[in-house]
């Protein structure tokens, strides 16, 4: 019996434990996020603020609690790895994902390929666009060090109002503003404009915003071969816009961008090219690869497939590479980029994305049990939420939790709150066997 105890300890020493756990069993284990602090973040209180508590910066370290809040990553990439914490000791989730991959994502999956954020919004980000699958493996094979080869289709969902720039007015309207605002007139020449016409009146949407899309982004430089220069014409438009009475949000909105860009930016001129869009909170906006966008205020969830490409257009002192911007980019698309949910029979909301997403998002935000059934690797934010997985485990606000394939089975038993459950729709072939280095 003894020889037996002493064989049992050495096998778990040096294999670690292969015991299968039982159905009832929760593995879930607790995920602390990185913390991005930028600039465009929120001050004082915030959700990330809240994450922030919990998490830990890139460089390892805690969070400095008095600089601004921005995102916080649930996430294996590189630029943001965050931790698990598996018999009261944390690791890495790279770390842990190269020790029991099968366990932890099932049979087919190789790598973490969805990412869950939670953003606070205190100033407007940089407009921009992400690749689709095609244009990132080209850029990653150009540039390696910038781009990775993953698509970066995401998805938000409001916690608070927020406000966004997505997708292409309608080009009537843009040409009604080219006409009608001095300061972006003068961006174009006559000959210019009589192009952009012919373009409208023969429903050449996609010729005409690539037109306006180039010249725009140009006039960075110089404008017409002339020697007005953008300080100028922004400068120029603050002023036409203070003197007016009354004011569109569209129009607030530039005004406010000369607390950030007193010199003036190329983005100014994109609040009448892009689409003005309010969530309230609860609502879904999927943002497909090549949409130009550009998130203005609010706080809200993010998911995303595992990128950070990203390519920008203005508001921003980043670089900017406007041929391959205006290459990635989508002129046709004309949807509005809602996403309505699909409501289950467990009263959870549902929230579908076409294919090249591969995740989906299920919303609980009623009082009761729900019961999950997995199929791969998944991601549970809570924001404000209490309750209970599987009847034993607690969760509470801020928390964020990894449920590894091999769980197959868990229930929620929810008090209050909301808790947002972020899947991968890649399925697997069988049960998703344990790894023999699984942490249980």
């Amino acid at each position: 019996m003894i020889l037996y105890a002493l064989l049992k300890a050495v096998i778990f020493t040096f294999f670690g434990d292969t015991v299968t756990p039982m159905p009832n069993h929760t593995n879930i284990l607790p995920l602390f996020p990185v913390i991005q602090q930028y600039d465009w973040g929120i001050r004082g209180d915030s959700y990330v603020k809240k994450f922030a508590k919990l998490g830990y910066s890139n460089q390892d370290t805690p969070p400095k609690m008095s600089a601004p809040m921005a995102e916080a990553w649930a996430s294996c990439h590189p630029h943001g790895i965050a931790k698990v914490e598996i018999k009261e000791k944390q690791q890495g989730l790279d770390e842990l994902i190269r020790s029991c991959p099968k366990w932890l994502m099932g049979e087919q999956a190789k790598e973490l390929m969805i990412i869950g954020k939670i953003l606070s919004v205190g100033q407007p980000l940089s407009i921009q666009n992400h690749p689709n699958e095609k244009y990132s493996k080209e850029l990653n094979k150009l540039d390696p060090k910038r781009f990775d080869p993953n698509p970066k289709p995401e998805a938000s969902i409001a916690l608070t109002t927020v406000e966004l720039l997505y997708g292409f007015r309608p080009i009537d309207e843009i040409l009604h503003f080219i006409k009608t605002i001095p300061s972006f007139s003068r961006i174009f020449t006559l000959e210019q404009k009589q192009e952009l016409d012919s373009f409208v009146q023969n429903n050449k949407r996609e010729d005409f915003l690539k037109k306006v899309s180039s010249i725009v982004l140009s006039s960075e430089n110089e404008v017409n071969s002339t020697h007005l220069n953008l300080k100028t014409l922004c400068t120029e438009l603050y002023t036409y816009l203070k003197s007016k009475t009354r004011l569109t949000k569209t129009e607030e909105w530039i005004i406010e961008l000369e607390r950030y860009y007193p010199e003036g930016d190329v983005g100014c001129f994109f609040f009448y090219i892009l689409n003005l869009v309010t969530l309230n909170p609860g609502q879904c906006q999927y943002i497909a690869p090549g949409i130009p966008h550009a998130y203005l205020s609010g706080e809200m969830l993010e998911f995303m497939q595992s990128s950070d490409n990203t390519l920008r257009a203005g508001l921003t002192p980043k670089e900017k590479d406007v041929n391959t911007l205006l290459k990635i980019t989508d002129f046709n698309s004309t949807e509005n980029g809602i996403i309505k949910s699909i409501k289950k029979n467990d009263n959870s909301k549902l929230f579908m994305f076409p294919k090249e997403a591969n995740f989906a998002v299920s919303v609980m935000d009623k009082k009761g049990t729900y019961n999950c059934e997995t199929s791969g690797i998944e991601i549970l934010i809570s924001p404000d939420a209490h309750g209970q997985f599987n009847k034993e485990m607690n969760f509470s606000p801020a928390t964020m939790w990894l449920v590894p394939a091999a769980q197959k089975h868990y229930t929620v038993s929810l008090e209050n709150g909301t808790l947002y459950r972020l899947t991968t729709v890649l399925t697997v072939k069988d049960s998703a066997p344990l790894n023999t280095n699984c942490p249980f």
